[in-house]
Order: C-alpha cells, then sequence, then structure tokens
C-alpha cells in the first residue's frame, strides 16, 4: 500500500455510517492528491468508492478524477466512468443510477480487450454491466482530485458523501 498526502478544501468528515465519508456541499468543497507515479495506472486496474448522492442532485459531479488519466461522475443521476487515451476523453454512460439517497459501494474495473478498454461495474457487490471502449489511459503527472473533477477549471463539485475510496493496480 502506498499512503499519500492530500490537500483537503471545505468537505467535512461524516461519521454515524458504516464508514467514516466526507460531505460535498457540491459548491466548492474538494480532496486534492498530488501526483504519484503509484496513481498512474496501465491497464488492468479497479477503482472503488462508497458514495451516497441525494436524489435532488441532477447535474455532474466527479466522484474523484485523475486528469487526464481515468474517473467516475454522477450525470443525471447515473454513474458515468471516463479515461484520456492520449488525444481524447472516453466516456462510458452507464444505466446505473446513483443519486437516489442510498449508500452505494461503487466498483469499476478496467481491464485490456485488445488494443481497447473492458470497463465492468458493480454496485453493492452486484455484477451490473460492462462495455468496451475505443483505445486505453494513458498516464499523467496531474493530481487526483476527490468531490471535483479539476478546480477551479472544470469543477463539476459533487453534491454528497463519497468514503473509501480505493484504487488498484489490479482487476
Amino acid at each position: 500500500a502506498v499512503t499519500l498526502d492530500i490537500n483537503v478544501t471545505n468537505p467535512v468528515l461524516q461519521v454515524g455510517q458504516a464508514k467514516p465519508a466526507l460531505a460535498f456541499d457540491g459548491v466548492d468543497d474538494y480532496v486534492e492528491v498530488p501526483d504519484d507515479p503509484s496513481l498512474d495506472l496501465g491497464l488492468p486496474f479497479t477503482l472503488e468508492c462508497w458514495a451516497k448522492i441525494p436524489e435532488v442532485f441532477t447535474g455532474v459531479g466527479y466522484l474523484f478524477r485523475h486528469l487526464k488519466n481515468y474517473g467516475m461522475y454522477s450525470r443525471d443521476r447515473k454513474l458515468v466512468c471516463i479515461y484520456y487515451d492520449g488525444t481524447a476523453w472516453r466516456g462510458y454512460y452507464t444505466e446505473v443510477c446513483l443519486a437516489d439517497g442510498e449508500w452505494h459501494h461503487v466498483v469499476t474495473v478496467w481491464e485490456a480487450s485488445d488494443s481497447d478498454t473492458k470497463i465492468k461495474v458493480y454496485i453493492d457487490g452486484i455484477y451490473r454491466e460492462e462495455a468496451i471502449i475505443t483505445g486505453q489511459p494513458t498516464t499523467t503527472t496531474k493530481p487526483l482530485w476527490i468531490g471535483s473533477g479539476n478546480p477551479p477549471i472544470n469543477a463539476e463539485y459533487l453534491h454528497g458523501l463519497i468514503g473509501g475510496v480505493r484504487i488498484y493496480n489490479r482487476a
């Protein structure tokens, strides 16, 4: 395991559920993790977190994003997985509803499929769907943000709770 320093901007620690989580207000809260080689993932890798997003949140809000590499966000209440392939961002818009006011354990497994990327989605321990997307993620020297996409330029702040963020360099 790798331990990294982080910079926290405004989210409030919430306790009382199974795991502690950070509450993001959807306005200006985020956590920044400075770039580290351990965050530059080649395929395969796994992204995991716990998320609770209120039903009223219908915009775009990042669970987390490693700029020019990979990320997950909620858009129009549904989970979106993205990665940068060196020339463009590629997205997979799932049918999984995250913004329902309930806690969800979100896991996405990213694997090579020839020269493309296969993304498998698990919600609350149940396999939900998968897709094969053109290209493969690249590496970057940018930070990882939790609760935002790229503050303040392309912030897309999340309104909700996030806890238990894990990033694995394996499927």
